[in-house]
């Protein structure tokens, strides 16, 4: 039959909450109910009247885990897949030009390039006076660079080429103080075993992934990013902790493409942290990994994103960070409890 009227009634305690359902010949209606705070699992019943039948339901209301969403912006670069690599080089100076600027407007706004390869060319292509103001952002821990050349197929260079592809990063880093702490896969799904060895032998960190799971559908086989984070381990028994991640452009996939569109975080992310809802996720922190899709000029929006949202909502609270920053705070509060994976991806 058809909704003629009706209403929703939660009770919690001696609260009674009502809505009203509206007119509807079929189908189904979502109803959001405002509670005050409660910190422990709470009894309640919802009361639902539709025309002239009414039926009651029990509920046990859970307060959910204060999630901080630790934001890593960054744009991906892909040397000659969209463009001349002389127009990506281009572009992705213009991403750090946008980057400062954005950073000037909102001071806790941080960006990340993609690769050291994105740097070397916004060296080779601005001024004393605008690589300057790159180097002290860096040295501000505002701007983060990688400590690799670029997203690599680990699996064609021989292993002293995987060794030197941190060469170039690691000087630049420990000449304008930077954080030497880590490396990151982009989009390319590649994950020779010796690299985790590699990285561990040069005394990095940690490891981001983002792959691009039509290429090489690592993640849909395994679901490396609700076993994230965990130490990869090498053939030697050298670590790395990485946090894979389904994908690379995971802040425009929470909130609509970065048009401002809090609705679509509203929406979206109770579905992204269900795979971190579980026991054995032991912080109260994710990382969101990169905000949009290759070699692009940046989204202004999502600089003003955390504050709006913060605004409206306290939890989820939406933070900007770099990788190292936000492995690091994930990584304390799990302490002995990281899982180890061994193995090629």
């Amino acid at each position: 039959a058809s909704v003629q009227h009706g209403q929703v009634t939660l009770t919690l305690g001696q609260q009674k909450l009502t809505q009203q359902l509206s007119r509807e010949e079929f189908g189904e209606q979502r109803l959001e109910f405002r509670v005050p705070e409660f910190t422990a699992p709470s009894k309640g019943e919802v009361t639902v009247k539709i025309n002239d039948r009414s039926q009651r339901f029990p509920v046990v209301l859970t307060p959910g885990k204060q999630w901080t969403l630790m934001a890593v912006p960054h744009v991906h670069v892909d040397i000659g897949y969209t463009d001349y690599q002389e127009k990506v080089a281009e572009i992705q100076s213009r991403e750090l030009d946008e980057a400062m600027q954005l950073i000037h407007e909102h001071p806790e706004f941080r960006f990340s390039t993609d690769g050291y390869w994105s740097a070397r060319q916004f060296q080779a292509a601005r001024s004393d006076e605008q690589q300057q103001q790159l180097f002290q952002m860096i040295k501000d821990k505002k701007i983060f660079v990688p400590n690799v050349e670029a997203s690599l197929l680990t699996g064609f260079p021989a292993l002293e080429t995987l060794i030197r592809s941190l060469y170039p990063a690691f000087e630049f880093n420990q000449k304008h103080g930077g954080n030497s702490d880590y490396v990151d896969i982009t989009d390319v799904p590649s994950f020779t075993w010796s690299y985790a060895s590699v990285l561990s032998a040069a005394g990095l960190k940690y490891l981001a992934s983002g792959c691009d799971n039509d290429n090489g559908p690592i993640l849909l086989y395994s679901r490396l990013n609700e076993k994230s984070p965990f130490w990869w381990e090498g053939p030697d028994g050298g670590k790395v902790l990485l946090w894979y991640s389904w994908g690379y452009a995971q802040l425009g996939q929470l909130f609509g493409g970065l048009q401002g569109d809090l609705a679509a975080g509203h929406d979206f992310i109770p579905t992204f942290l269900q795979a971190y809802s579980n026991p054995d996720y032991k912080s109260d922190a994710v990382i969101v990994y990169g905000s949009q899709g290759e070699n692009t000029d940046l989204f202004p929006q999502q600089a003003s994103l955390a504050e709006e949202w913060n605004k409206v909502y306290a939890y989820p609270r939406l933070q900007y960070s770099g990788f190292g920053e936000a492995m690091g705070y994930i990584a304390q509060q799990f302490g002995d409890a990281v899982p180890v994976v061994r193995g090629d991806g």
